[in-house]
């Protein structure tokens, strides 16, 4: 990978290793002295880095150029650039990020002060930095960012483009300039102002007293004694207890409580990241600092200060995990090698030096056998960038045997009853697995364990027979791979590996099975059903064609090729998500073509055609794009109308090696036309599918003139 930019950003905060260049101008003090301002914060870093004998931090390097070719530090903790006698000696030379490894090391940069700040969070316990080493390899890089993607926007100096792009595209991006942007420039661990709050004099001031309304029903919450009132108050959210003082008579004296407003600095309340709060005395006025740190009154430090705390919070969630070496499980009666394995996975690039833009890698598989009689599944669950990921799944047989496969993170480990496991319905983004639902004897379906929330769904594991073996694949954190082998394959395997339906990944969830898909008509299904290519779809014409009367139009934006479908309805009843296809933005030179439909005079959509522009050259085409690309497609109505949504322009750079491929979409007999899917990428819309539902229709004399000309 051609290295972007030495310009690098903070593992933990999102905000770049700034340099102490050679520009730097001399001040003046009050007595006329010249002098040279201190390094900022911000060039000042340590190392999280892997070597010949482990993963280490290291001490505290200083950035002093604005295009490092390598990184320096001390490989002592203790040690520091500015050491007497230390010149960044050659040894000490670490590649960082998309660098190559020097001296056998790479690693992940993080400022000195955010370093501080792990240090605080994971005190008295220290920072695990070998977990944190493993989860940063874990990260993408988006192309127009300089900070590795958690998934969340670090506080807002991130920009994620939800308008243009679906959750597992790449859609981050460094935003040019924001508040949250400037308030990062501020050091977040030496803040002068938070101690000088303690001599500050408290201003008194009042809140509207409540709670003594007549209506109140006297139960056993309003008649708590004050004490117990204060201490339930102390483990709940500010605002709720709040809440619970003007509600319940109880909880009035809390406003008063020293105690109450004390326990708003512990460890996982909302003014934590005050850590300095650990050492003040009981005589403080706690319920006046609470105050004086709220937004409006904290300054520019505090605000960083909070933003970087709360980000911290969120790796210390998603680093609960531990690897778990504990024996698997095996079946001598059977032979790996010749067992039938099916396999879903995330968007999963080869291990190498590079690092992805997007989706993940494999650093880990595991393989078991699956007990004939089982007592339970347990699911570990982690979240990343605050969405929820399968970390680790374990298996308990009748007699007591345990295989846990993955990452175990305790505290959030959910466990399901079940005799025998029949195949999964995943849920998967481009980053891992979010979410399994499991099939169990008799083909019930367990609830869902994890998340499905914005994440394609797929039945590729769901085999409706006995699984003898599960086989997992995990980066440094979560599970990103899931295969299963059948004790006993079903003979029509091969049909089903090819099917749209089972096999394929759909959002927004899985299309019904009551659905004709036509997947042999749609060019990159063997894409669609082995790779990591998500499928899109929508009923326009609603669920069993009950918006197909208030269908008036179709049109369609062009770029050179189809790149939007717009759906036109003459009533606002139907939901906006059955209006349109692709998430896209219009370009100026966009072309737009409408065609009408006579929806409530009983017309509809019959008939599709599909043409595909296909190279015979594919070494230079991602492997999105190697089974074509949507050229145009037309459509007929039963009236026998049609229209051909191709761009007017010709394109005369196509290559001699450049052929169209025409699909005529024969309709299940007896079905009605009623809805789309497509695959995209980057923003552009690569292939186009037709669902039909069985409906009967009124015909016309037309019918058979439309049949004809198909």
């Amino acid at each position: 990978m051609a290295q972007r930019t030495r310009t690098f950003a903070c593992l933990i905060c999102g905000s770049i290793i700034d340099y102490w260049g050679d520009n730097i101008d001399a001040v003046t003090d009050d007595d006329g002295v010249e002098y040279y301002p201190p390094p900022s914060w911000r060039t000042k870093y340590r190392l999280v880095y892997t070597h010949p004998h482990g993963i280490s931090v290291s001490g505290v390097g200083l950035n002093e150029d604005d295009y490092p070719s390598y990184w320096s530090a001390p490989r002592n903790f203790n040690g520091r650039w500015d050491d007497g006698g230390y010149m960044g000696l050659r040894r000490d030379r670490i590649g960082v990020l998309q660098q190559r490894p020097l001296n056998g090391s790479y690693g992940f940069p993080i400022h000195e002060a955010c370093w501080s700040l792990l240090e605080v969070a994971y005190a008295p316990q220290p920072v695990p930095h070998e977990r944190l080493f493993e989860a940063c390899r874990s990260l993408p890089l988006p192309v127009e960012s300089y900070a590795f993607s958690w998934g969340h926007n670090y506080g807002g100096l991130t920009h994620i483009n939800n308008k243009q792009y679906y959750p597992w595209e790449n859609r981050f991006s460094d935003p040019q300039s924001t508040e949250a942007c400037r308030d990062a420039s501020y050091d977040p661990y030496n803040i002068p102002e938070i101690q000088a709050l303690l001599s500050e004099e408290a201003e008194d001031f009042r809140i509207e007293e409540s709670a003594h309304a007549p209506t109140i029903v006297p139960n056993r919450c309003t008649t708590l004694p004050a004490e117990l009132a204060i201490q339930i108050a102390c483990y709940l959210p500010t605002a709720d207890a709040l809440n619970a003082r003007r509600a319940l008579r109880s909880f009035v004296p809390i406003f008063h409580s020293k105690q109450f407003w004390a326990s708003r600095f512990r460890t996982v309340a909302d003014r934590s990241w005050i850590f300095e709060s650990r050492q003040w005395n009981n005589t403080t006025d706690w319920r006046w600092i609470y105050r004086r740190t709220s937004k409006a009154s904290r300054n520019k430090g505090m605000q960083n200060r909070q933003r970087i705390w709360e980000l911290i919070q969120q790796v210390q969630q998603t680093l609960i995990g531990q690897w778990s070496d504990g024996p698997l499980l095996d079946s001598p009666q059977m032979d790996t090698t010749t067992l039938a394995w099916v396999e879903a996975t995330a968007h999963v690039h080869p291990v190498s030096t590079d690092i992805p833009h997007e989706g993940c890698q494999i650093f880990h598989q595991q393989q078991t056998a699956v007990p004939a009689v089982l007592s339970k599944i347990s699911f570990s669950i982690i979240c990343v960038g605050g969405v929820e990921y399968i970390a680790g799944l374990g298996l308990t047989s009748q007699t007591g045997e345990v295989a846990q496969l993955g990452y175990r993170a305790t505290g959030k480990e959910l466990t399901l009853d079940a005799v025998s496991l029949e195949g999964f319905n995943l849920a998967v983004g481009s980053r891992g697995i979010q979410g399994i639902q499991c099939m169990l004897e008799g083909g019930r379906l367990s609830p869902w364990f994890g998340s499905t929330v914005e994440a394609p769904q797929t039945r590729r594991l769901a085999v409706s027979n006995p699984i003898a073996y599960l086989e997992a694949g995990f980066d440094g954190m979560k599970m990103v791979r899931l295969a299963i082998a059948e004790s006993n394959p079903p003979t029509p395997q091969k049909d089903r590996e090819h099917s749209v339906g089972d096999c394929a990944f759909w959002y927004p969830q899985l299309p019904s099975k009551d659905l004709h898909l036509h997947g042999k008509y749609f060019p990159p299904r063997d894409n669609a059903t082995t790779k990591y290519q998500p499928l899109y779809w929508t009923l326009f014409g609603g669920h069993k064609g009950q918006h197909l009367r208030h269908l008036t139009g179709i049109s369609v934006a062009s770029f050179g090729n189809p790149r939007y479908i717009h759906f036109h309805f003459n009533t606002e009843d139907v939901p906006t998500t059955n209006h349109k296809t692709n998430k896209w933005e219009r370009y100026a030179a966009t072309r737009v073509k409408h065609f009408e439909i006579d929806g409530p005079g009983g017309e509809f959509i019959s008939g599709v055609e599909i043409y595909t522009g296909i190279r015979d050259f594919e070494d230079d085409l991602s492997w999105h794009a190697r089974s074509g690309l949507l050229e145009s497609f037309k459509i007929w109505t039963n009236r026998g109308r049609s229209c051909d949504f191709k761009h007017d322009v010709s394109r005369p750079y196509r290559s001699p090696s450049f052929k169209i491929v025409r699909t005529v979409v024969n309709i299940a007999p007896g079905s009605v036309i009623t809805g789309l899917y497509w695959s995209q990428y980057n923003n552009d819309l690569l292939a186009l599918g037709v669902i039909s539902e069985d409906i009967e229709m009124p015909t016309t004399n037309n019918t058979s003139e439309v049949t004809a000309h198909q």
